[in-house]
């Protein structure tokens, strides 16, 4: 594990081009990294419910599938 210190923080933070570089690089907090298991888990669970087959899905199990998938995806963005 990589030690972090308090000067190798305020010169990424200097040298960070945007807040998205800056949060990219520090990562989620626990909370959202909590958040994204449980999505992740609640993605994994509806997928293995159908199979894979998402166009046998309920009108609001798939929205709430899609929704999942664009929190996710925002979070990805956001951090990987």
């Amino acid at each position: 594990m990589n030690t972090i210190t308090v000067s190798l923080l305020i010169t990424a933070i200097r040298n960070a081009e945007s807040l998205a570089e800056l949060q990219q690089m520090v990562g989620p907090c626990n909370q959202e990294q909590e958040k994204a298991e449980r999505r992740m888990s609640q993605i994994d669970n509806i997928w293995n419910s159908c199979n894979g087959d998402l166009d046998s899905l309920s009108a609001f199990t798939k929205l709430r599938y899609d929704q999942l998938m664009i929190e996710q995806n925002e979070f990805e963005n956001k951090y990987c």
